[in-house]
């Protein structure tokens, strides 16, 4: 792939993946809504264990090949070797999840819990059998099939999940969802896209390169699912599967929407930051080009979550859901920390420093597992809020490798970080408990107002506010100058 990515093809594709991505949760987001109000925190607490435990061994099998194909020059050679990989990976998760199926059967356990992991286990089996070519339409940014993959799988499992619901009014219906959609994934990955690479083929040269690219993001992986999959579990061990039930949805609908906006910065983001990597841009330039819109638009999105979603909640399901609300905004805290780990993770990825991204996750388990053994956790908000100060440790650690590393526009960006985490640091503290005083009218006036005004005070003090309008002065030149061009005669 050439080095040179025009800015118009990043704006298309994070807009076609802005869209995407949006439509097909927010299908998921009217289906989850549509399981609240027909089941009980305890049976969604049931289906949640099972889930978390399947993707808690997806994780631990993570191969780190999109990475890889997407940095190669000459991916599409190492296209069969990858797909067999991934296709190894599913059935690997397959048969342990009917290992544990097998088990619960022989210690006479009767929680469906163990039941939905055989679904879900044949389910991530199809999804990993998806065409390995969506790798290359990411590396390409061609974001159209993806588009459609998306939201044709995301249908797929609202229609599964609403329709045996409605019939049944069991938890089999969020498994038999999961299930249909990822087999619509696969199936629409193989009809949109060319099959070249599709095929089971195993050169071990090949597959040790690919293992050895991928081995510090095998690594971060693992500690990224101790804190997505594991603490869930740690959760339904300490405080109760109907406390996990109340976790699930809340985390849905808060940490999970912010991880969406996550999945968009890194689609677009990590080609585009490669190619201007290669081209010379700094790395601190980079991050600070990738935190300003990504910030502020996760920060305006947070203060709107923390204060609608419990609402919604309690009204979709009942006062069983009332205990919510402190759960969404703590998990709200924890995303708004994220927000600045973000664009450290994409511009290491880019400047092939996959190692930094990996020493960071393991400083935060650190911190994680010394603010876990010193405390004494009466509640889950509690639990949460540990990894709040797990993040912003991390946080700390990559601005210490900058230093050392880049001696150079660190005083810049951590202005940057500062001023662009203030608005939220401010709402939470002072804002939240004043603002849930009034009816929603008034809420959602007094949240219009807070974004606007952050938004302008942060690109106001922004170092990006410079680098932007380089950017724009330069495209505004580019343009004159076509149409001048044009006016010559010839």
């Amino acid at each position: 792939m050439s080095g040179q990515i025009s800015n118009g093809v990043v704006h298309k594709a994070g807009a076609i993946s802005f869209i995407g991505i949006t439509l097909a949760r927010s299908i998921q987001f009217i289906s989850s809504l549509w399981m609240i109000a027909y089941l009980s925190p305890e049976e969604i607490g049931e289906f949640a264990f099972a889930m978390f435990v399947m993707l808690a061994v997806f994780s631990c099998l993570t191969t780190g090949t999109d990475s890889r194909i997407i940095a190669m020059e000459d991916s599409k050679n190492y296209l069969p070797e990858s797909w067999t990989i991934e296709l190894l990976r599913g059935a690997l998760v397959c048969l342990v999840m009917a290992g544990t199926y097998g088990y619960s059967l022989f210690s006479a356990t009767s929680s469906p819990a163990y039941s939905y992991m055989l679904l879900l286990g044949v389910a991530m089996f199809a999804r990993c059998a998806r065409n390995i070519n969506m790798v290359i339409s990411r590396k390409k940014l061609d974001m159209i099939p993806i588009f459609f993959i998306e939201l044709g799988s995301a249908v797929s499992m609202l229609a599964g999940s609403v329709i045996w619901v409605m019939i049944y009014k069991n938890g089999w219906a969020l498994a038999v969802g999961y299930f249909l959609g990822s087999i619509t994934y696969t199936l629409l990955s193989f009809t949109l896209l060319p099959n070249h690479g599709c095929e089971i083929k195993f050169n071990l040269i090949k597959v040790r390169e690919i293992f050895g690219y991928s081995k510090w993001i095998f690594c971060t992986a693992q500690i990224v699912s101790f804190f997505e999959n594991i603490i869930p579990l740690f959760i339904s061990q300490m405080f109760g599967i109907k406390t996990l039930g109340l976790f699930e949805k809340s985390d849905l609908y808060s940490r999970k929407i912010l991880g969406q906006i996550n999945q968009i910065f890194w689609i677009v983001g990590l080609p585009w930051a490669s190619a201007r990597s290669r081209q010379g841009a700094q790395a601190y330039q980079l991050i600070s080009l990738i935190l300003l819109p990504f910030v502020l638009f996760a920060i305006s999105t947070l203060i709107v979550i923390s204060i609608f979603i419990p609402q919604l909640l309690v009204i979709v399901g009942g006062a069983s859901w009332s205990a919510s609300a402190e759960i969404v905004r703590a998990l709200c805290v924890v995303s708004a920390t994220a927000c600045l780990n973000m664009p450290f993770g994409i511009v290491m990825q880019a400047i092939k420093l996959p190692m930094i991204s990996f020493i960071a996750s393991v400083t935060k388990l650190l911190a994680f597992f010394i603010i876990f053994g010193v405390s004494d956790y009466e509640n889950v908000v509690d639990l949460i809020y540990s990894l709040a100060w797990a993040n912003l440790i991390s946080t700390c650690f990559y601005f210490v490798v900058l230093f050392f590393k880049v001696h150079k526009g660190i005083s810049v960006l951590l202005r940057d970080v500062l001023v662009l985490s203030a608005p939220f640091v401010v709402f939470h503290l002072y804002g939240y408990d004043w603002i849930t005083q009034f009816n929603s009218i008034s809420s959602g006036i007094f949240v219009v107002m807070f974004c606007l005004v952050s938004c302008a005070v942060s690109f106001g003090f922004s170092s990006v506010r410079d680098l932007a309008s380089a950017s724009l002065w330069k495209t505004y030149r580019s343009l004159k100058n076509r149409e001048v061009n044009r006016q010559e005669p010839s």
